[in-house]
């Protein structure tokens, strides 16, 4: 018989494996919105910075779950006395971030943990050229994202297979996910786990340099750093919180 940690690991792996993918959505109205303002890179920051905002709260309620697991389950050891509920939701989470221990608390604070605001802008605005390409408006894919192995994709004329999502804030959850679990960017969370332990502030500047396995462009993550320099270095920290504040506009979830 299976350990209950393995059944219902792979219970949520076939689950996810399972669901039926389907067809790109078409151009959202995000773009419209772009289009229609005064100042397209003002836009994009208002677009995305409330997207952005509330994905670091989402990732900060996991770091508390994990937090708390670990706190009211200090002899975890003793399954027994694991609610189910409380164990199903940490091997969830466990799966997301792709922790390979799940008791392993280490890990989790190490891929769970927000990410600047600055570099999802940064990356958001080199990758989609503000949101003017056309794989972004085709797919909602503002990071360049690519996929293999799947039938949810949007192909370039280049014949580059990009994902596809629904929305804008299923696009930044993918790239923080990817950045918070993907083993190419290790670097990157060393350097923010190194900063947070000398408690200073892990900026875009600091992450940008990191992310040399992003892109195969030659000078990509200088070309982030004077993205960040020029246009995003202030929303790091306090202003990005408050723009958390800002009303959710529909056609973005």
């Amino acid at each position: 018989m299976l350990p209950r940690f393995l059944t219902v690991y792979l219970s949520i792996v076939f689950a996810t494996f399972a669901t039926n993918i389907t067809e790109p959505k078409k151009e959202s109205g995000w773009n419209k919105q772009l289009e229609e303002s005064n100042d397209r890179q003002q836009g994009f920051i208002k677009l995305l910075l409330p997207v952005i905002t509330e994905q670091n709260q989402k990732i900060l309620r996991d770091r508390t779950f994990v937090d708390t697991f670990f706190a009211k389950y200090p002899d975890y050891k003793a399954d027994s006395k694991i609610s189910a509920v409380d164990y199903e939701s940490l091997i969830q989470i466990a799966k997301t971030y792709k922790v390979s221990n799940p008791f392993d608390k280490k890990e989790y604070f190490d891929k769970i943990d927000t990410i600047p605001a600055s570099l999802v802008l940064s990356q958001a605005a080199l990758e989609s050229g503000w949101g003017t390409s056309k794989v972004s408006k085709a797919s909602n894919n503002l990071f360049g994202q690519k996929v293999y192995g799947s039938n949810r994709y949007y192909k370039a004329a280049d014949s580059t297979r990009y994902a596809s999502f629904d929305s804008i804030a299923q696009s930044v959850k993918s790239y923080m996910t990817n950045l918070n679990s993907h083993e190419a960017y290790l670097e990157f969370r060393k350097k923010r786990a190194d900063t947070r332990s000398k408690n200073l502030e892990f900026t875009g500047l600091k992450a940008a340099k990191t992310l040399v396995n992003y892109s195969e462009v030659k000078g990509y993550t200088a070309s982030l750093t004077t993205l960040i320099k020029t246009y995003f270095s202030a929303y790091d920290g306090a202003k990005s919180i408050l723009a958390g504040a800002n009303a959710k506009v529909g056609f973005l979830y």
